[in-house]
């Protein structure tokens, strides 16, 4: 991509906020008029987020839901059929969902009210029965025979073999492995599996830590630290987010306010993710002015850093733009939703998070500088922060610089700790800061110089 072209993309990008803007006016306006059948659709459709739209039956989330509440014990079994591929290309995609519908009236046919059944995706369903005790081979066989009985279709009859899926199957596995992983993480919370690790944010400027971003890891009995890549959506399928999100919050603003009573000259900042789904539970953000009084954080020293979906959802910008009046401050860490929102007056938006992979590319592509240099430039006109995350060379760190980045993040200034380390770190740093002859090694504590080699940061040698 040239130069000319590079300035163009961002700039188109930004033009189409316009379009976003007139497309918010009108649904914000379109939600002020709701009639109650309206907000009772609404709750309908909600309710049909947990449902199949083909069966009826619960879907993955709803089970996941389920199981959560621990009524059912009975090990899970998963039902196949195996020739859906067939049906759509001898008869077409609508005959299989006839199938998969006459499916799921003999399952339920042939079970007990109380069992609990469910559609995972395509031909798989899960079935739990209610009794501890039920024989799991003659309900095994029973349902493959209900099941794999001729079925009429158009003026065909048609055979679809069904099974259940065997315990070393990776299918099955994969699925009874998230579930378990539900079960577990509904146990972590109140059993403080769950621990925040900071990575450190640097200010390019100056060479210093002024922050950091909070990062989950869950300490699994079993499966040992687990990030959030693994268990994240099952968090929040299963309900848990809101929770487990809370319990962070308190955490952070709590620590940070200590930790920054020790150090009022230069104040850290904390970032904090945040999903949608916590966003639109009522009364979030009362929660976190409450919680801000409660802990003495300084609102602007919290940050929340949010995805594209938070913005275009009403709810989740309206609760966005409730934390921003409060005073804190909001990260978007998904580039093509925040340049075009930036195009808003009323975006509520102080940071942009350059992604990791045009970090990656700089000083090896020119097209990835160029563009950096227009989003920095942008953000700048507009008076919004840009962060870089996924920093790993000191190349990188130079180019991000020249190109007047605030702030970056990364392994090369440090991977996450836990809080009793990464409080170590900060004391290093204030004391090497306030007495640099006492330590010959006070300038690792500079974005510019490594200490240690990989894979330590930058600051990694002050801990």
């Amino acid at each position: 991509m040239r130069r000319k072209d590079a300035v163009i993309a961002v700039i188109a990008i930004v033009a189409l906020a316009v379009v976003a803007v007139s497309a918010l006016f009108v649904a914000t306006n379109a939600r002020r008029q709701l009639t109650s059948e309206r907000r009772a659709a609404v709750e309908l459709r909600r309710r049909s987020a947990q449902r199949d739209p083909t069966t009826g039956l619960p879907n993955r989330a709803a089970i996941h839901g389920a199981l959560r509440q621990g009524e059912h014990t009975s090990p899970a079994m998963i039902l196949r059929l195996d020739g859906l591929d067939e049906v759509a290309a001898a008869l077409g995609h609508d005959q299989v969902d006839a199938v998969v519908l006459r499916t799921a009236e003999r399952l339920r046919a042939a079970l007990g009210e109380a069992d609990l059944m469910g559609r995972l995706d395509n031909g798989d369903f899960m079935i739990v029965p209610a009794d501890a005790g039920t024989d799991l081979t003659g309900l095994e066989a029973r349902l493959v025979g209900a099941v794999s009985a001729p079925q009429q279709l158009g003026d065909m009859e048609v055979v679809v073999p069904a099974r259940v899926l065997g315990p070393d199957e990776p299918d099955r596995e994969s699925s009874l492995r998230t579930l378990r992983l539900a079960n577990d993480l509904r146990r972590a919370v109140p059993g403080r599996e769950l621990e925040v690790y900071y990575q450190p944010i640097v200010d390019l400027g100056e060479g210093r830590i002024c922050g950091a971003e909070a990062l989950i890891r869950w300490n699994h009995p079993r499966e040992g630290v687990l990030t959030p890549d693994r268990w994240l959506a099952i968090a929040e399928q299963t309900g848990l987010l809101p929770e487990i999100g809370t319990s962070t919050l308190e955490e952070v603003c709590r620590l940070f306010s200590t930790l920054n009573k020790s150090r009022p000259h230069r104040p850290l900042a904390i970032t904090v993710n945040l999903a949608t789904t916590e966003l639109r539970v009522p009364g979030f953000v009362t929660a976190v002015a409450d919680l801000l009084e409660r802990s003495h954080l300084s609102p602007p020293l919290l940050m929340v850093e949010v995805d594209g979906t938070s913005l275009d959802d009403p709810r989740a910008r309206a609760a966005l733009a409730g934390l921003r009046s409060l005073g804190v401050r909001v990260s978007v860490d998904d580039l093509g939703p925040g340049l075009a929102a930036l195009g808003d007056a009323d975006a509520p938006i102080d940071q942009l998070k350059v992604p990791a992979t045009l970090v990656e590319a700089l000083g090896h592509h020119g097209d990835a500088t160029v563009v950096t240099h227009s989003i920095v430039g942008l953000c700048a006109g507009l008076g919004v922060a840009v962060t870089a995350e996924s920093v790993t060379t000191e190349s990188q760190v130079s180019v991000l610089r020249s190109l007047g980045c605030n702030h970056a993040q990364g392994w090369h200034f440090g991977r996450a700790l836990p809080y009793s380390r990464f409080a170590a770190l900060i004391e290093r740093m204030d004391h090497d800061a306030a007495d640099p002859a006492d330590d010959t090694a006070s300038d690792s504590g500079t974005a510019s110089t490594r200490a240690g080699g990989e894979p330590a940061g930058a600051f990694d040698g002050l801990t």
